[in-house]
């Protein structure tokens, strides 16, 4: 977080003074009845001086529930504090609501951030009188946006979010909310889900990333459109992991066939394993590469998915290590596509 609150470009969010709880078609995205639900106080340390907190506290909610609190004290300078939710898998919804009240607050900035690492900056001019008012904000997208595609468009599903408080008022600030939510986004009637990977993941309710070194994968390109992440055992860039939107229940399928498109580059080798009802990492089998130099596609039909995120938090990886063969490839790997299937 490095931009001054006060020149976030302003998008336009809707406010009313009626307050109500989630419906339960929403997605929870944080109540505070108990804990802080996954949210944490960021200091906004780049620029020196602010102090805060973020706490869950007992009967400051909406019909006196638990409340997330947000205290800024800005007396000795800096620029904002705020409260930042990361979400993986990402979180299935196409809007945000709260309810919110503040004190000596005039406005304050939500952050949101998409699939490619891309962030919407959200201004909101807020009147502190005391009552609780309804926050919504019906799009992601807007004209103040960085990081990631860098597009201005709005990719996947969210990554995280962040809600700030800050100048231009200055001094000591607070900021109580409930109720953080957000409508869920309408998911395809098909049974098919894919990941187009490159600069910019192309997702369709299945999502990848590296997994133990969480760096952005070397890039080779496949034609003029599309490029492949690439392996990197000397990066730790080991696997690529799979996560299936949670909403698809596997409890009933007969099975699911997971087709990858890679380049037949060298003399290696790459595996598959996945989150099945036999264990959490079992291991389907082994595709050789041929060195041919083209790009193939390889299919495993998988009788016994699971996918309930047991692997890491995911449902399945691909990669260079074989448990079968206890051994890493001697060539890295290029994937440029991967699909599922529901059976």
């Amino acid at each position: 977080m490095n931009t001054h609150l006060s020149s976030i470009i302003a998008c336009i969010l809707l406010i009313f003074t009626v307050t109500g709880s989630i419906s339960a078609k929403d997605v929870d995205l944080g109540n505070f009845d108990n804990d802080k639900d996954g949210w944490a106080y960021y200091g906004g340390w780049e620029f020196a001086g602010a102090s805060g907190s973020f706490e869950m506290e007992n009967a400051v909610g909406v019909k006196d529930s638990g409340g997330g609190v947000l205290k800024g004290d800005f007396t000795n300078g800096g620029s904002y504090v705020a409260m930042t939710r990361n979400f993986w898998p990402p979180a299935p919804v196409e809007n945000i609501s709260f309810d919110a009240k503040g004190e000596n607050i005039n406005g304050f900035g939500i952050r949101v951030r998409d699939i490619t690492g891309q962030t919407f900056q959200h201004k909101l001019e807020f009147v502190s009188d005391g009552n609780w008012k309804k926050v919504s904000l019906d799009s992601f997208e807007c004209e103040s946006f960085f990081g990631g595609a860098k597009d201005g468009k709005f990719h996947g599903y969210v990554t995280q979010i962040s809600i700030m408080i800050g100048k231009p008022r200055g001094g000591v600030m607070k900021l109580t909310v409930d109720n953080i939510g957000g409508k869920e986004d309408k998911l395809s009637s098909s049974s098919t889900f894919s990941a187009d990977l490159g600069e910019i993941q192309k997702d369709k309710g299945l999502y990848m990333r590296t997994g133990d070194n969480p760096k952005r994968p070397e890039l080779v390109e496949k034609d003029k459109k599309s490029s492949g992440w690439k392996t990197s055992q000397q990066e730790k860039v080991i696997y690529f992991y799979g996560n299936i939107d949670d909403r698809i229940s596997w409890t009933k399928a007969k099975g699911a066939e997971i087709t990858v498109t890679y380049l037949d580059s060298g003399n290696g080798y790459f595996s598959l394993q996945y989150d099945s009802k036999e264990s959490k990492a079992k291991e389907y089998g082994i595709i050789n590469l041929a060195d041919s130099g083209k790009w193939k596609k390889a299919s495993f039909k998988i009788a016994d998915p699971k996918f309930e995120n047991n692997l890491n938090g995911d449902d399945f990886r691909i990669g260079v290590w074989s448990s079968d063969k206890k051994s890493f490839s001697p060539a890295e790997i290029v994937i440029s596509k991967v699909e599922v299937k529901k059976k």
